[in-house]
């Protein structure tokens, strides 16, 4: 079969000139990918890389200098207090959960890319099963699998997970260590693995996970409502100490019963005294 630049050359689609760029640039990267490799396996060895600057064949032992186990050495001394991977691991998990859920959808896929143990878009022998899992809103769904994969999800050496594809929610198996990290950083992703204690929780969508914090909200606005009317009404109905007294109704001044119409006996009392008319002079004159 010809080289791919040897048709496009013999099509007249590019130039030789074109072609013999191309050829040195992949022989620059191959050089320098070459290079890389050299350096890499020096520093394993602690030796300089071959063509570098150095003349000797290794480095020197002496206090201060190399790479022995000296004093002098703070890489050495670095690599003591170096936690283990697991350790580390463990470290990126309780960082992953506190991330977006943008971030974490993404590294669950790259997770099941890696170890997913059933083989998405093949056709299952006539041996599979279906391994049926209970979802977190109470249905049923199922794994078409191969036997040797349900003696391990039956075992608890494999388990199921839902995870978020391109195209949505889809439910596959993985291995046990994986699973237990999905339910660590979250935990209504995981669906079954056995001889491990964890609850259903239902995946929410982003209608239903608004609906659920509004109602997680409702609960605590309604206990200051009252809290707010209870301090308005403490305020209202209890008098200052600076507050000035109505002053009393004066004599003088007309009531509804002096009004035209009104109830005259309503005026007697000791606040309303009673007084008589002057005789007319003119009427005892007649």
């Amino acid at each position: 079969m010809l080289d791919l630049k040897k048709q496009l050359l013999q099509a007249g689609l590019v130039t030789e000139q074109q072609v013999e760029k191309v050829e040195q640039e992949e022989a620059e990267a191959r050089e320098k990918k070459r290079q890389r490799r050299a350096a890499q396996k020096a520093r394993e060895k602690g030796g300089p890389a071959k063509g570098g600057k150095g003349k000797g064949k290794g480095p020197r032992k002496g206090k201060g200098g190399g790479r022995g186990k000296g004093k002098g050495n703070p890489e050495a001394a670095e690599g003591k207090d170096r936690p283990d991977d697991a350790t580390l691991w463990a470290r990126r998990i309780e960082k992953l959960a506190q991330e977006g859920r943008t971030e974490q959808y993404e590294v669950i896929r790259k997770w099941v890319d890696k170890t997913r143990l059933d083989k998405a878009g093949e056709l299952p022998s006539e041996k599979a099963e279906r391994f049926f899992f209970e979802k977190g809103d109470k249905q049923v769904g199922w794994l078409t699998v191969e036997p040797d994969l349900i003696e391990k999800l039956k075992a608890g050496q494999a388990g199921v997970i839902a995870y978020v594809g391109f195209n949505g929610m889809n439910h596959c198996a993985v291995p046990r260590d994986v699973c237990i990290d999905v339910h660590k950083v979250r935990p209504e992703f995981l669906r079954a693995l056995a001889d491990y204690e964890f609850a259903l929780l239902p995946i929410l969508t982003g209608k239903d996970r608004r609906k659920k914090e509004r109602a997680d909200k409702q609960p605590d606005e309604e206990g200051a409502a009252p809290d707010a009317a209870q301090a308005d009404a403490t305020t209202t109905d209890t008098p200052a100490a600076d507050a000035p007294v109505a002053d009393a109704p004066v004599a003088d001044a007309p009531t509804a019963s002096a009004q035209p119409g009104g109830d005259a006996a309503a005026q007697d009392g000791p606040s309303a005294p009673t007084t008589q008319a002057p005789p007319d002079p003119s009427a005892s004159s007649q």
